[in-house]
């Protein structure tokens, strides 16, 4: 990455700043491998296992801005202007032609065959902004509002281009009471989302697909018709990009009340954020399914009073290989919702300094696929749900990945004699929130595991809490210095779970994967 910043001060006190910056992005790519076994119930959902976003992206950014302080009607106004443009070479490199075996629960159940084109897929995205805001007032009372004139825009080469021009608004204030050191704030902003990782590849020709094939096994080569066909590639029409495609956007308020003293300083803040236009790959009508259910312990796998008959889609053979997919916004797509109450503190003294911060947190939203993982459970991400529907069934208003529901953290450092110090980092959060999955085993498809309800209602894996440390001391030798360090990692050893079984059968909320155990490191550190 290079970067260039030039300021310039004028006579009449105005700041005018130009700065632009190119980076080089390298990321992603994979060792082919002519085959790959997933177990898509244990390993995760197939999908985000082939396809992802990787390859090389050059970015140019540059940007302009002019601030100027003024005095206008009695009133002290900071007034900001400026602009930016930001332009994206890209050539992704999202899937490697390979075979996958998918297993469901250890059973064989399909073949995916990655198709790649011989051309590979080239996109360019453009995002520029022009934008005027004004701070008034003083340390005691101020507002600062503003507008911002966004336009994103994306090619790949396919039919349809992505192009969004739109106005967004922030204002936020605070009023200050410097005598008693309180003040209180608030804040509420409109901003736009950034294309989600794979946009592109819907409608490009030139993007990776797969072919998904019923495996009858156990033999590898038991394999019968296709099934299905998947994106996100446009090979033959098999996808596109709805015309009328909008920009998703996030809703975001804060606020609070802080205290600062001379050595301390303390925040109570609350957050919303609520998103919208939620941006997946849909399955179009032509693909027609068929209702079954089957007896399901739903949320109390021991107690019988919630237990349901769970819906899962059974393929009808006629429509097998009839796919074809509309990256579009979708008109459902659940509470995609953060709330949080964050509290914070901050004590400085002349030998010890303290941080201390706790949050509750609830995160809700549709999750792109079936199982709890980073690129299963986030609803910023295109996935299976939509494109399947069996990967649709509870996935709308549970838990994502990012809720934790109430964290923890405390930090401090102590200055001991000697020149010993000490650092200390006590660290709390839940558990992950994941859904028990169900697995329909008589599908014409194939099996498929389905969420028997929401993420996190109310299933979570054990809590965690680990305690870190770091011990050192420093010795002067001449002009140098010389620091012998020693640092613990989860220095009690405490090996609580951090991921559990999740299918539901006799080893359902069997631990699957704890903590990693204290880890002691020595190092020296020698200043010149």
């Amino acid at each position: 990455m290079a970067q260039f910043t030039s300021q310039h001060t004028s006579t009449g006190g105005a700041v005018l700043t130009l700065s632009t910056a190119y980076q080089w992005l390298q990321a992603g790519q994979r060792a082919p491998a002519a085959t790959l076994e997933i177990d898509s119930a244990l390993d995760g959902a197939v999908f985000p296992r082939v396809f992802s976003p990787g390859g090389k992206e050059r970015v140019l950014r540059t940007s302009l801005e002019a601030a100027q302080s003024v005095q206008l009607g009695g009133l002290a106004h900071h007034v900001r202007v400026g602009g930016s443009i930001d332009t994206s070479s890209i050539t992704p490199q999202l899937a490697q032609a390979t075979t996958v075996f998918e297993r469901v629960n250890g059973v064989p159940a399909r073949v995916w065959r990655v198709n790649v084109a011989d051309a590979a897929p080239h996109w360019s995205e453009v995002a520029t902004a022009a934008y005027l805001s004004d701070r008034i007032g003083s340390d005691a009372l101020w507002v600062d509002a503003g507008l911002r004139l966004d336009h994103l825009g994306g090619r790949n080469g396919g039919a349809t281009r992505i192009g969004w021009t739109n106005l967004y608004a922030h204002i936020s204030g605070e009023v200050f009471d410097a005598r008693s050191g309180i003040g209180v704030f608030g804040s509420y902003a409109r901003v736009g989302a950034r294309l989600p990782a794979m946009a592109l590849a819907w409608g490009d020709v030139n993007a990776p697909t797969a072919s998904v094939y019923r495996w009858v096994g156990p033999d590898q080569n038991a394999v019968q018709g296709v099934i299905a066909q998947v994106g996100p590639g446009a090979a033959q029409g098999l996808t596109k990009i709805a015309p009328d495609l909008a920009r998703p956007s996030y809703d975001v308020a804060v606020g609070g009340i802080r205290m600062t003293k001379s050595r301390l300083a303390v925040g109570v803040a609350a957050v919303v954020r609520k998103a919208s236009g939620e941006i997946r790959a849909v399955a179009d009508p032509n693909t027609f399914y068929s209702t079954v259910t089957q007896p399901d312990p739903n949320a109390n796998f021991t107690d019988g009073s919630d237990d349901q008959l769970l819906t899962a889609y059974n393929r009808k053979p006629g429509s097998f290989g009839l796919d074809r997919y509309t990256l579009t916004n979708i008109a459902t797509p659940g509470d995609n919702t953060i709330y949080a109450l964050d509290v914070t503190a901050q004590y400085s003294g002349a030998h010890m300094r303290l941080a201390f911060s706790a949050e509750a947190v609830a995160a809700k939203g549709t999750a792109a696929s079936r199982g709890f993982r980073a690129d299963e459970n986030d609803p910023m991400l295109i996935g299976d749900a939509f494109a399947n529907p069996n990967a649709t069934v509870n996935a709308e208003g549970g838990r994502t990945f990012f809720d934790r529901g109430y964290i923890g953290k405390m930090a401090g450092t102590f200055d001991l004699p000697a020149r010993i110090s000490l650092g200390v980092v006590v660290r709390y959060q839940d558990g992950q929130p994941f859904s028990r999955l169900a697995i329909f085993s008589n599908l014409n498809q194939g099996p498929e595991a389905v969420m028997a309800y929401q993420n996190g209602r109310p299933t979570r894996f054990t809590y965690i809490s680990t305690t870190d440390m770091r011990l050192q001391r420093t010795t002067a030798f001449g002009s140098k210095q010389v620091t012998l360090i020693v640092d613990g990692f989860n220095v009690f050893n405490i090996g609580r779970e951090v991921s559990e079984y999740v299918i539901g059968d006799t080893n359902f909320r069997q631990t699957s994967l704890i903590e990693p155990p204290r880890t002691i490191r020595i190092g020296v550190r020698i200043a010149f």
